[in-house]
């Protein structure tokens, strides 16, 4: 495993603010109150705090033992360059035939770049790399977290 996916038993614990505990997380809930701006999942953060922004009651969390948490950052200057690379070039490999047959070979390359450079873009990519490789959460920071399969928590409190 990368150092960049991290084993559910080896994350802290997490919380997320609500107006009541939320014990089960019910995937047809997510996204009711807003869209989430690093896409569809359960947010969470490591920050007791932070969470109280949401509401005021506080569930708490752990991730499953075998769960995946992808650990990245919110911008791609502030990643690894090996992490970097491995998301970037996942998206390469899965989608630059596609643009050669479209003749957009130029425009998936600015893409690319932007990747490197962009935060929007940046999380564009994490989350497609997250999604091919099937991992339970993006922690973005330890502030952001998407839970991208809420059975992966554990009910703490």
């Amino acid at each position: 495993m990368t150092s960049w996916l991290v084993p559910g038993d080896a994350f802290p614990p997490v919380y997320h603010g609500a107006r009541r505990k939320v014990r089960n997380v019910d995937p047809a809930e997510l996204q009711k109150r807003d869209p989430g701006f690093y896409g569809r999942g359960f947010y969470v953060t490591t920050a007791r705090h932070y969470a109280r922004a949401y509401g005021h009651i506080i569930s708490e969390y752990r991730f499953a033992p075998e769960a995946v948490v992808l650990d990245a950052t919110l911008r791609p200057d502030e990643a690894s360059p090996a992490m970097v690379e491995a998301v970037v070039g996942h998206v390469d490999r899965k989608w630059r035939e596609a643009a050669r047959a479209r003749d957009k070979e130029g425009e998936f390359d600015e893409e690319l770049t932007r990747a490197r450079r962009e935060p929007l873009a940046w999380r564009d990519a994490l989350n497609e790399y997250a999604r091919d490789l099937d991992v339970d959460a993006v922690a973005f920071s330890r502030g952001e977290i998407v839970v991208l399969k809420p059975n992966s928590l554990v009910f703490v409190r």
